[in-house]
């Protein structure tokens, strides 16, 4: 089912949830945000047209719908710039953390490499110590 099928009925209110969206979307990845919001803007003005050439029983019904319907479309242009600002501060946070994973990644990766061999010895050690006989307890010396 299509999304605008669960937008509310004014235009303010679609463009509360347009811009909800948006802020949900803008985590994503940018290629991804432009996909959706793509298709998402193109769904609703679809509607704004429709709204605001409903049919009203007074004039001054009408020029508020399409006062409300121009509203509607001004907010639209700024949610997009304020998205296509995310896009490109995401793109910006990417490119900076892919710079400094490198090192830090080599760190990790010498982390784990001593935790393994600690591991290993400690391993090794208490399979020996299970392996040994056990002290006797006067001379010191192992049972046999």
């Amino acid at each position: 089912m299509p999304l605008y099928c669960f937008l509310p009925k004014t235009p303010q209110h679609q463009a509360l949830q347009y811009f909800r969206l948006n802020k949900f979307f803008c985590n994503r990845s940018t290629k991804s945000l432009q996909r959706l919001l793509g298709s998402y803007r193109q769904k609703f003005l679809s509607f704004i047209p429709y709204i605001s050439n409903s049919v009203h029983t007074s004039a001054d019904q009408d020029t508020e719908q399409d006062r409300q319907a121009e509203g509607a479309k001004q907010y639209l242009k700024n949610i997009d710039k304020n998205c296509e600002s995310y896009g490109e501060s995401i793109e910006k946070r990417s490119k900076t953390i892919s710079k400094w994973k490198k090192p830090f990644q080599r760190k990790l990766e010498r982390i784990q490499f001593i935790l393994q061999t600690i591991m290993h010895e400690f391993l090794v050690f208490s399979a020996l110590e299970i392996l040994r006989p056990p002290l006797c307890l006067d001379c010191s010396y192992y049972v046999r």
